[in-house]
């Protein structure tokens, strides 16, 4: 059985109220979908005596399988309160579950529950999972429907079932690969003492829906050492992680259509999910099992049956989190989200650790930080393998280094080279380039969202991308999100106009997969999607959260190129940044944010102005 932890000790003393209000709100739907499901196929076929008509219309039969159903009639005032009054039971039972759920945090009295219990308790720990964050997600996609200037609310039904779905597989995903359901004995029996060897790739040739991504790739990593793997935007370098942590060893588990040749072994053994192999996503919010920092870090050390009293500050104080443990994990921003998954990644104390771009999202400070751990890490054994796309970053630490060139893994970097991307001509009717730079948890992206957005309405003649660029993504296809986006052109603007599709391969010249879905796109790809699909609203201002994630320096230049055409034509745009050198490269001005503060910039006319520029024409 786990053991327990600080975690387990507050189950009792937690309290949330989002539970609650979600309960109700879904007793309250379920009552009126009980009560229209009743008006529609359960009116009678004549007036009832002594009852209150409501409305009175033929009924009408349908044919064929259906034949013994109808639909309308005449409606009552009794046979409506008789429909409520049935669906009450179950409606209750809805809010007793909720104020449950906000009184006792039952995802840390599941994880306490015997190891035989233990298929049972992650699934309930998925479902509650999913149920509390439902609407708050259903919010998002709502605020992404007014951003991309959708009307129709039917289209965040779809991303709304498929972010749920993806959410429950990485839950599930976390739980499992971080030893929970395994006893101690179990989970120590898969990390071998002995051996050399971590990792030993041979004749690895891997493809995805069908197109190839990685081919005859041959590589082995020694224990105790620091690799750093790099690579062109959406060249494969996140399917080589999640392969070898195991996610396409059954067809049951993995994320994504794989077709997978060759020998992945850790250890000597087959890789798998039942291996101690710790991994960060390039969303690291997805993963998250608890609703704290706190037991978030504590969930791995109970599955180890470590002492969580001295574990949990110790690697909190290692990753530089101390002062987040008793924050929420859904109120942690981007850069605070990666810090907190490489800090539970090590809670599980892995004999390997898999990190996707782990520096993203981190400003200088963290960034260095990082580095320290990293090193830390693998002075007490531990192998790590670590996808970058800013390799001068991890330089220092670095043991060896590996590449991606053209679907092979081979030795050597991909040397980064400076932004010198042709600075465009500026006219007299260009518009300004501010930067907006502070570090992790300053508030950049409230004050985005900000600028965006006024209550439940989107601000008129913005264009926004936010950090959480998925939730823009309403089609099947990248080339349907294209050709909706482009649909919309108004047609004075056709003629000088460029298409998505040609914007995309602009900033991805290497990019074919306009036949794929936007989500199984890398975190770079994903990027630079949702920046062409909002800049084909042609809007005057443009804001962007964070816009180099995930991208190569060829990628990098490129986006500096193109918004400062995009600026030349008279587009403001504000960028919200960590990346210092896309900073100096593309910014006008500059402005610092510290601890919700403005330093040396101000709010014009709902615009981010620097100070000294007063007030923008």
């Amino acid at each position: 059985m786990p053991g327990k932890s600080p975690a387990s000790d507050s189950a009792l003393g937690w309290w949330s109220s989002r539970p609650l209000v979600v309960a109700l709100l879904a007793a309250v739907v379920f009552v009126l979908t009980r009560v229209a499901y009743k008006a529609v196929f359960g009116g009678n076929s004549g007036a009832p005596a002594d009852e209150t008509i409501l409305w009175s219309a033929p009924q009408i039969w349908l044919a064929g399988p259906f034949s013994s159903i109808h639909i309308l009639g005449v409606v009552t005032l009794e046979l409506l309160v008789s429909a409520a009054a049935n669906a009450l039971p179950f409606a209750a039972l809805i809010i007793a579950f909720g104020v449950l759920s906000s009184a006792v945090d039952v995802r840390v009295l599941l994880r306490s529950s015997p190891r035989g219990f233990a298929g049972i308790s992650m699934a309930l720990i998925v479902a509650l999972g999913m149920f509390t964050t439902f609407a708050q997600r259903a919010k998002r996609l709502r605020v992404a429907r007014l951003l991309r200037g959708e009307r129709s609310r039917l289209r965040t039904l779809v991303p709304l079932f498929e972010q749920s779905i993806e959410h429950a597989e990485w839950l599930a995903i976390s739980m499992s690969s971080r030893g929970w359901g395994r006893s101690t004995h179990e989970v120590s029996a898969l990390n071998p003492a002995n051996g050399s060897t971590a990792i030993e790739v041979k004749e690895l040739s891997i493809s995805i829906a069908n197109r190839s991504v990685l081919r005859d790739v041959n590589f082995s990593l020694e224990r105790g050492t620091i690799t750093v793997l790099t690579g062109p935007t959406g060249s494969g370098k996140t399917t080589l992680l999640h392969t070898l942590r195991g996610l396409f060893a059954d067809a049951e588990t993995h994320l994504t259509p794989a077709t997978l040749c060759g020998r992945v072994k850790v250890f000597g053994l087959p890789a798998s999910l039942e291996r101690p192999v710790g991994l960060t996503t390039q969303q690291p919010d997805l993963s998250f099992v608890a609703p704290t920092v706190r037991a978030e870090l504590a969930f791995g050390a109970e599955q180890w049956g470590t002492d969580a009293l001295r574990v949990v500050p110790q690697i909190a104080g290692q990753t530089g989190i101390s002062h987040l443990l008793d924050r929420g994990v859904d109120r942690l921003s981007a850069g605070e989200q990666a810090a907190v998954a490489i800090a539970a990644a090590c809670t599980s104390m892995p004999t390997i650790l898999l990190l996707d771009e782990p520096i993203a999202d981190l400003d200088t400070a963290a960034v260095e930080f990082v580095a320290c751990v990293l090193r830390e890490l693998r002075d007490a054994g531990v192998t790590i393998l670590v996808a970058e796309h800013r390799p001068e970053a991890l330089a220092g630490v670095a043991d060896h280094w590996m590449r991606i060139d053209d679907g092979r893994v081979v030795e050597g970097r991909v040397e980064s080279s400076p932004l010198t991307a042709d600075r465009v001509e500026r006219v007299a009717e260009s518009a300004t380039i501010t930067v907006l730079e502070g570090p992790n948890g300053s508030g950049k992206t409230t004050l985005m969202n900000s600028l965006a957005l006024h209550g439940r309405q989107a601000v008129e003649g913005l264009a926004f991308v936010p950090h959480r660029v998925e939730d823009l993504f309403f089609c099947e296809t990248v080339g349907q999100e294209c050709d909706r986006a482009d649909a919309r052109v108004r047609p004075e603007s056709l003629q000088n106009a460029i298409s998505t599709r040609a914007r995309i391969s602009r900033l991805l010249p290497e990019f074919a997969g306009f036949d794929l879905n936007p989500r199984d796109c890398s975190a770079g790809t994903r990027v630079v999607i949702a920046l062409c699909l909002q800049l084909a609203l042609g809007r005057p201002r443009l804001a962007l959260d964070e816009p180099t994630r995930g991208l190569d320096a060829k990628a990098r230049a490129e986006l500096v190129r193109v918004l400062r055409e995009v600026s030349s034509q008279g587009v403001e745009i504000v960028v919200a940044t960590h990346d210092e050198e896309f900073s100096a490269a593309v910014a006008d001005q500059r402005v610092q944010m510290r601890d919700g503060h403005i330093i040396n910039g101000e709010i014009v006319d709902g615009w981010l102005v620097a100070a000294e520029a007063g007030v923008t024409q």
